[in-house]
């Protein structure tokens, strides 16, 4: 085990930005420095360096040729000075030392991105110099940077209808989803006036639309991936069914609208129904929301309810008698 050790330790395990970028308010990013020491040693500074970057490459197509659009730009560069350098040295007892810092963030600031297009990056580095010729201790950590937008739990209601075949209704909780949840729908199918012995297959995808942007220019690429999320290979007599779309974190991106990228989803049902001897194809698509965590753990709630009895078991309440007296007098 080295003799010295830095490391950094956020209050969270990422930043969560709300709202869109022109309206979000600020952030403070927290956290603790610790340095280790198995005797007592000297420092002369220790400071925080802020760092994002970004990483754009798409192909940029046009009616005569495809060209690279491929540029770097730096999102963020900000200096926290915890021990201002000092010719008398800073003495660190042996142990454990502790350091706050925070720093405050402004609310159109560019969340994490990783794709094979758009990459945007945040990083923290501690660096604590030293005397002489001992090595600084210094430590780089990435800083995961969440934006969500507002929650909306009202659901989803579509109609739509086969002509002269069948009656569709959709159904969805809600508008707003994360990684690692699930989205449950219902499907219903009421065959139209005399209509019978209708069969139903019933497909489901999530499709995926990105926009790609270049600042201050009008180059743009869109990209479309379809996310098959359910797939029947055979008709059946139900006419009302539960579809259950699972999000993987894995396959999609976040909703986001920046200025190198907006990305959404559909949710696109493939309803197919067959009667006499005919196979009827209808689409229903339907906008929804992906944010990058689950909506249980985006959206703060408030803390448990004690009461004053579970806390202090054995001192009563005071009266509303006694506080009157308290004060008049």
């Amino acid at each position: 085990m080295p003799h010295s050790t830095i490391e950094i330790i956020f209050n969270n395990p990422y930043m969560a930005l709300y709202g869109h970028p022109s309206t979000s308010a600020g952030k403070a990013l927290k956290g603790i420095v610790v340095m280790r020491f198995k005797r007592p040693a000297k420092i002369k500074s220790l400071t925080l360096r802020l760092e994002g970057e970004s990483d754009i490459n798409w192909i940029y197509s046009t009616a005569l040729l495809n060209s690279k659009c491929r540029f770097k730009e730096k999102l963020l560069d900000q200096t926290l000075t915890i021990l201002e350098p000092n010719e008398e040295m800073y003495t660190m007892p042996a142990g454990v030392s502790k350091f706050p810092f925070e720093f405050a963030i402004d609310g159109d600031m560019m969340e994490t991105i990783k794709t094979q297009v758009v990459k945007c990056d945040y990083s923290l580095t501690a660096t604590a110099e030293r005397p002489h010729f001992q090595p600084k201790l210094s430590i780089k950590k990435p800083v995961l940077v969440k934006r969500f937008f507002q929650h909306n739990d009202d659901p989803i209601v579509a109609y739509d209808t086969i002509p002269n075949v069948l009656s569709i209704e959709f159904f969805a909780q809600k508008k707003v989803y994360g990684f690692g949840d699930i989205i449950p729908i219902h499907v219903r199918c009421l065959p139209l006036g005399n209509t019978t012995n209708v069969c139903l297959r019933i497909n489901s995808a999530i499709k995926e639309i990105t926009t790609f942007r270049k600042p201050k220019s009008n180059k743009t690429n869109v990209q479309k991936k379809w996310h098959r999320v359910v797939f029947e290979n055979d008709f059946s007599n139900a006419t009302e069914r539960e579809v259950i779309m699972p999000i993987q974190s894995n396959d999609i991106q976040f909703d986001c609208d920046n200025i190198f990228m907006e990305t959404r989803h559909e949710i696109v049902l493939r309803v197919e129904a067959k009667h006499h001897a005919q196979t009827l194809t209808h689409f229903i698509k339907i906008p929804v929301i992906i944010l990058s965590d689950t909506v249980d753990r985006i959206f703060e709630v408030l803390p448990p309810y004690y009461t004053l009895e579970e806390h202090f078991p054995n001192v009563p309440p005071p009266s509303y008698s006694q506080s009157n007296i308290a004060l008049v007098v």
